[in-house]
């Protein structure tokens, strides 16, 4: 997802740096990935602090993950 504001160390850089290793583990375990990033872009209203999603978030976070397991069937 994306970050907002920098809070407790988070930031964009370092999730970005994670993104290899998430591939990599899914591409291993022969599993799909749900990209929020792309959802979630340009939406920092979606998020309280500019990383935890506030509940206009997560609603679109549900939706976007229910579509990706119904269009997987």
């Amino acid at each position: 997802m994306p970050v907002y504001k920098c809070n407790w160390g988070i930031n964009q850089p370092v999730l970005d740096e994670l993104m290899p290793m998430i591939r990599r583990v899914a591409e291993e375990e022969k599993v799909p990935i749900i990209d929020l990033f792309a959802t979630l872009s340009n939406q920092p209203d979606s998020f309280a602090d500019g990383i935890h999603p506030n509940e206009k978030g997560v609603e679109c976070i549900a939706a976007t993950i229910c579509k990706s397991i119904h269009s997987a069937k």
